[in-house]
């Protein structure tokens, strides 16, 4: 276990930290300098309201941690685990600043993002089975108009949580969102293409413009949705999108 003093050297040396056991450092005061850790570990670690930003993560264990209001902007955490199997608990992000954020192959399962600002994050190949993205925002303002940005891409959101989140123009494009909860959400202009949606909840969700094709779509139920107009769909999924409105599809 790496003391407070030798964290903080290297910190300021702009060395990578490697091997170590970070549990026992205190995040709240460290030094200017990038953070860079490689195969460490963090239990119970508090790093709330941590300056995080453009830090580097790389096969970090991070288990039961609290990020709460910690600036992440522009981190980047690569095959790290931030969910910790034992206790069935992911870490907590709420309030966390994690604008352009990048997660590739990690496992944020369980994880609770609520109050964070999560726009243009990007999430590749991760596992975020029951991840709680509810009160997130992926939004930027910019004067009188806001974007919104985000991609999910080849992750598993199984079960995950975006209740009331807009989401319009983001990208979930070969995700599995099996069972996952998009009530009340706008996903205007939302791409789902290669995305598996089976048995998804999109009550009151608003669909204008969303991009289905290529998605599967069994035990889709779209009747409670908002706005229909401009949705693309494939061919093939037709009578499964139909059946629910008690239409049959036949050929031509």
């Amino acid at each position: 276990m790496t003391s407070q003093r030798a964290f903080e050297a290297a910190i300021k040396a702009g060395d990578i930290v490697a091997g170590e056991d970070l549990s026992n450092i205190d995040w709240s005061d460290l030094p200017s300098g990038r953070i860079r850790l490689r195969d460490c570990t963090l239990q119970g670690a508090s790093l709330m309201s941590a300056a995080l930003g453009e830090a580097v993560f790389e096969d970090v264990t991070f288990l039961e941690c609290r990020f709460a209001g910690a600036d992440l902007v522009n981190a980047v955490f690569t095959r790290c685990v931030l969910f910790d199997a034992d206790a069935r608990k992911g870490c907590d992000f709420a309030d966390a600043q994690l604008r352009a954020a990048h997660f590739t192959d990690s496992n944020i399962s369980l994880c609770r993002f609520a109050g964070a600002n999560l726009h243009a994050v990007i999430m590749e190949r991760c596992k975020a089975s029951g991840a709680d993205f509810e009160d997130a925002s992926f939004i930027r303002k910019s004067g009188r108009n806001s974007v919104t940005a985000a991609r999910f891409i080849d992750c598993a959101l199984d079960f995950s949580n975006f209740r009331h989140v807009a989401l319009d123009d983001c990208e979930f494009e070969g995700s599995s969102l099996r069972q996952a909860d998009f009530s009340q959400a706008n996903l205007t202009a939302t791409s789902f293409r290669r995305a598996d949606l089976n048995a998804a909840n999109m009550d009151e969700a608003r669909m204008e413009n969303a991009d289905l094709r290529e998605a599967s779509v069994d035990g889709l139920n779209l009747t409670r949705s908002r706005g229909f107009a401009g949705i693309k769909v494939s061919q093939s999924q037709l009578s499964a999108l139909a059946g629910p409105f008690g239409m049959r599809v036949f050929p031509d």
